[in-house]
């Protein structure tokens, strides 16, 4: 078993950035969608949880955006049609981008508005950015948009990546999966 990617597949430690990313990310979404829906008794504990959670991601992706810059990625099937391997770069990149931005954009917003996220329970996550509403409110906005944008990106992926199986027969899915 290659610690690093190979030419056809990729590492163990890729594929858990992948999936535990995914994970987690899927997780924020339906707590982000749902949190009209908690009750105010446990409100602000979902809220932390939420924020804890966005930093974790924060810091996992700075890591694996790391880890991907020194791993080569494997080739595309000689089959792929240039426009299907732009397209499949373009949304991963924008993925990365997006995971990368969303929780900075959570910490901007809880800084901006004075609820500083204390990071499971453990200390004070302050950013140096001044206090107000209107600013919070530009970065909810931006941090809903972003939401539906990262969504919309999975959805791609997905289907990217079983079009890939069922349809072309290709080792695309199967190199990434555990």
């Amino acid at each position: 078993m290659a610690f690093t990617n190979t030419k056809d597949t990729y590492s163990p430690i890729t594929k858990f950035f992948h999936w535990l990313l995914f994970i987690l990310v899927t997780v924020m979404l339906i707590i982000g969608a749902n949190l009209g829906n908690i009750p105010k008794a446990y409100k602000r504990t979902v809220i932390d949880f939420h924020k804890s959670l966005g930093l974790t991601i924060l810091a996992l992706m700075i890591l694996w955006i790391i880890w991907a810059i020194f791993n080569r990625k494997p080739q595309y099937p000689h089959t792929m049609k240039l426009w299907e391997k732009i397209l499949a770069k373009t949304v991963q990149k924008l993925l990365y981008i997006c995971v990368l931005l969303m929780p900075l954009i959570g910490w901007l917003m809880s800084s901006a508005a004075g609820k500083y996220p204390v990071y499971f329970g453990w200390f004070t996550m302050k950013l140096p950015i001044i206090q107000s509403k209107p600013l919070a409110k530009f970065f909810s906005e931006l941090h809903t948009i972003f939401a539906w944008i990262i969504l919309g990106l999975v959805c791609l992926h997905i289907i990217g990546a079983l079009k890939h199986h069922f349809i072309d027969k290709n080792n695309i899915l199967m190199r990434m999966l555990p």
